[in-house]
């Protein structure tokens, strides 16, 4: 029954939930260049406190504070506490696979630069925001999450990510420049 309605219920409801923050943002994002060319807030401050409002939604629903072994006595029967737990999986699945990755870090990357993730599946034709953005809304996950197993991840991210293209960056950097000065001496 538990698999049922994880399968039925579970991944489609969080599934469109996600899609629908990440329709939000990329709002948010489209706002945010209209404001830098117009100089009008509009409706600006209503999209970030409603993306807020659903960041601390998902919060909430990681927040049950249930989790695969806990051996404290709950008023609540095993097979909730599971329940709990598969969901927690399930949504944080999403939250990583279809918002933070796609979304949210590889819009922190160049785009030339996606190429070199091992096993991207970043294409030209994902949206992306603009970095500072991008950054805004990973900190304000890292600000309302209270997950361990997410944030743990996200701080995971942050540093592969960052390390992965300041190592990469800076060789096809300085590969361009060595190049350049070869070909200032010829």
């Amino acid at each position: 029954m538990l698999r049922f309605i994880l399968d039925r219920t579970a991944v489609p409801y969080f599934s469109n939930l996600v899609w629908f923050i990440s329709d939000q943002s990329t709002s948010l994002n489209e706002q945010i260049i209209k404001v830098g060319s117009s100089g009008k807030m509009g409706k600006l401050p209503d999209l970030v406190a409603e993306h807020v409002d659903n960041l601390y939604y998902l919060n909430d629903i990681f927040s049950l504070k249930v989790n695969k072994n806990s051996g404290q006595k709950t008023n609540c029967n095993a097979s909730f506490k599971k329940q709990v737990f598969a969901i927690n999986e399930v949504l944080t699945a999403q939250v990583l696979k279809k918002l933070v990755i796609p979304l949210y870090v590889h819009s922190l990357i160049p785009a030339h630069s996606l190429s070199l993730l091992p096993g991207s599946e970043a294409t030209a034709s994902e949206p992306r925001l603009l970095p500072s953005v991008a950054l805004y809304l990973l900190a304000q996950l890292m600000l309302i999450f209270t997950h361990k197993p997410i944030i743990n991840v996200l701080s995971e991210v942050f540093f592969f990510f960052f390390c992965f293209f300041f190592f990469f960056e800076h060789r096809i950097f300085a590969a361009d420049l060595d190049k350049r000065k070869r070909e200032r001496v010829f």
